[in-house]
């Protein structure tokens, strides 16, 4: 048996505290009421347009008209106050999408303005006004760079440097997933044919392979990348976003089978 009881917390939650995300989950399973009766902006499809994302405690906005976005901007500035929630303006920006010039409508949250940036940050990956996607996968080099070069020590304290497959595996288990976030977006942009390697985390990524290698930097990618046994690494969106689609289709093939068993019994 589980006893659950009400306890008052005298202080605010941190949101950096692992109970942020879940009390904050359960404060807003119903944040869709600040987006009724708003169109949102639209996508690739007709048929769909985006009003809002939600993931823990982030939220992002979207709409086309400037007056639509400021009355969800209002009522989600109403509603936090409902719930005795705090909305954090310091951190809260605004990306005009293909906007042009210095002219572009002002926001604000309960009479605090908004800042206008050029780019935002969203689940890892960041996205930029002018919608370049090669920019964003700049944004994952970082991580990339910094995972091969903890890999090389790492291979320098163990002695591993003369040893390229030991140098191979530990790419792939550490420098490799870190660069990965959010590939099933932007490596798209990257596997029409002919753009296999103008990725410029490709080009690192290659690099890396043909210093472990120690061939030239002529040496053909493809052939590199066959003797290493690896593919482009944007190549990974398209088995992750395989793999997910697998993954869902399982599962809802076996709540409807246990869902059966339960009507039946």
């Amino acid at each position: 048996m589980v006893l659950c009881a009400f306890v008052l917390c005298p202080r605010e939650v941190s949101n950096r505290a692992v109970l942020c995300p879940l009390c904050c989950f359960h404060f807003v399973n119903d944040i869709d009421s600040i987006a009724e009766g708003v169109e949102g902006a639209i996508t690739g499809s007709s048929t769909v347009q985006v009003t809002h994302m939600l993931h823990a405690d982030d939220l992002c906005l979207t709409a086309n008209r400037p007056d639509q976005l400021q009355t969800m901007l209002n009522r989600f500035d109403e509603y936090a106050k409902r719930k005795r929630l705090t909305i954090n303006t310091a951190k809260s920006e605004v990306v005009h999408f293909n906007s042009h010039g210095i002219n572009v409508p002002a926001f604000s949250v309960g009479g605090a303005p908004l800042a206008n940036k050029d780019s935002s940050k969203f689940l890892g990956m960041v996205f930029y006004r002018t919608h370049n996607i090669a920019k964003s996968t700049e944004h994952m080099l970082g991580p990339f760079m910094a995972g091969c070069h903890r890999i090389r020590q790492f291979a320098r304290e163990h002695r591993l440097i003369d040893r390229p497959h030991a140098l191979l595996w530990l790419a792939k288990c550490y420098a490799f997933p870190a660069s990965m976030y959010a590939c099933q977006i932007w490596g798209t942009w990257f596997m029409k044919k002919g753009s296999e390697f103008d990725s410029p985390l490709q080009t690192a990524h290659l690099c890396f392979l043909k210093s472990v290698l120690g061939v030239k930097r002529s040496t053909p990618n493809w052939a590199v990348l066959r003797e290493c046994g690896q593919e482009p690494l944007q190549f990974r969106a398209g088995t992750v976003a395989c793999s997910r689609r697998l993954c869902m289709q399982v599962l809802l093939k076996l709540l409807l089978t246990e869902s059966a068993g339960l009507r039946s019994s």
